[in-house]
């Protein structure tokens, strides 16, 4: 549905008739105020009207139909109210607004006040960047969407949303809306979202909220800086996690993803208390694979001379565009025989899934020459410094960071574990992936 927003004068008058709202969220005479805190920002407001939060429930849920004293609750748990706090600023029992919780989350088919929220809250956010983007003209969508109706599951959304420095961020959201939300920091190619992803978050009723960085999907994306590049991923990161996850939801970095993860929770501490880091990097590797070889010897180039990035992925486009040439050179990277091939196979498997990575190369050349800068790389004494819980989950057969190094370091970290996975590498796809999922649902 495309809502109603309200202008600008509207806003102020609702904003200054709640007074100071401190972080909290209010219910004025007129409208719904609720607040998202982000650390050590001005934080987030949303707006909106009664008469338009009432004809948005009645959209999204036709067949049911609230009393009045129903969607009051409802309007008082959106904009952060405790049962408690809206009984006594009711003047009514607490048993009595308890009842009403109950009634709305039998009648909308969820669990209860923790669903109800994420539920409600999470398909409001949708209706609003529906409404924002619904005519977006912009040529550097039209990748992303494409990109989204031919490979990505059908429960799944793209979002957009704005920092305080107006940079657009764009999130892929996939899953069910009253599932628990999970921030995914991805790698540079990230995995193939296909049914099996859906199937697998689907039993753990998990729902994944992944930031893209800039330039994914955006042919027509500039360049920038590294370190501009980097604050652009962090601040997507803390955008997402404050608008849509909230302050439980862990954090997941997946391989060269988790370096934007641990620089995110070490920026925004009080964002990230459960951080899951799976096949986190730290350097290029040393060891005789030829990944290994390439990815040193690559490093060192750039070091030197940062324009061998742009000439190396525009090369690397080229070969790209033929499926038969695209899947040799990969099992020449990663030997069939190898733990990581093997991986890379199962995902192949999946359908569409070789068209889904030629695609995210493709439209997303800007991108793959600032992510290959070798500044990507955190630290050990980043990784050591995060003050949250961090639970690191690594194949023992890891051909990037091996399982000895980052058992030391797990070892030297007293608020960290880890998981090691038997006979994985770097990749973790299919029955690995599912193992770091567990654990993500244990951390939830």
């Amino acid at each position: 549905m495309l809502l109603e927003l309200p202008a600008p004068v509207e806003i102020e008058a609702a904003i200054s008739e709640a007074g100071d709202l401190a972080g909290r969220g209010s219910l004025t005479s007129a409208h719904l105020i609720v607040c998202f805190g982000l650390a050590n920002w001005s934080g987030r407001l949303l707006v909106i009207s009664k008469r338009a939060f009432t004809d948005f429930v009645t959209d999204e849920w036709p067949e049911i139909q609230l009393a009045a004293s129903e969607m009051r609750v409802l309007q008082q748990l959106i904009v952060g109210q405790s049962p408690r706090g809206a009984a006594m600023s009711d003047g009514i029992g607490y048993e009595t607004k308890r009842g009403y919780i109950k009634a709305v989350c039998q009648k909308l088919n969820l669990a209860g006040q923790t669903e109800l929220v994420s539920a409600v809250l999470g398909r409001l956010l949708i209706a609003i960047n529906s409404s924002i983007i619904a005519s977006d003209p912009a040529p550097s969508s039209t990748a992303l969407k494409i990109y989204q109706g031919r490979y990505l599951p059908e429960d799944s959304r793209v979002l957009q949303m704005l920092d305080e420095q107006g940079r657009t961020h764009r999130v892929l959201d996939i899953g069910a809306l009253s599932a628990r939300p999970v921030v995914v920091a991805v790698s540079s190619i990230p995995p193939y979202w296909g049914e099996h992803i859906v199937s697998a978050i689907s039993k753990r009723r998990l729902r994944l909220l992944i930031p893209l960085r800039h330039g994914v999907l955006d042919p027509h994306a500039r360049t920038l800086t590294p370190d501009a590049f980097h604050e652009h991923a962090i601040a997507g990161l803390a955008l997402t996690k404050a608008m849509l996850a909230g302050k439980d939801a862990p954090v997941l970095g997946l391989s060269s993803g988790g370096n934007n993860a641990i620089r995110f929770a070490n920026r925004h501490p009080d964002l990230v208390q459960k951080l899951i880091l799976a096949s986190m990097t730290f350097q290029p590797p040393r060891n005789s694979t030829l990944l290994a070889r390439f990815l040193s010897s690559f490093s060192q180039m750039v070091l030197k001379n940062p324009a061998v990035v742009s000439i190396y992925v525009d090369q690397m486009l080229r070969l790209h565009q033929d499926p038969i040439r695209f899947r040799r050179m990969n099992d020449r990277i990663f030997p069939p025989d190898s733990a990581d091939g093997r991986a890379m196979q199962v995902e192949f498997e999946q359908p569409r899934a070789l068209e889904a990575y030629m695609h995210y190369y493709q439209n997303s050349p800007a991108f793959l020459k600032m992510d290959a800068h070798a500044g990507f790389y955190v630290t050990e004494s980043e990784f050591l410094t995060l003050s949250c819980h961090v639970h690191v989950c690594h194949g023992t057969a890891n051909s990037w960071d091996e399982i000895q190094s980052i058992r030391r370091l797990a070892k030297a970290m007293p608020n960290a574990e880890l998981t090691e996975i038997d006979h994985a590498g770097h990749i973790l796809r299919a029955n690995n992936l599912e193992k770091v999922l567990d654990i993500v649902e244990e951390n939830g």
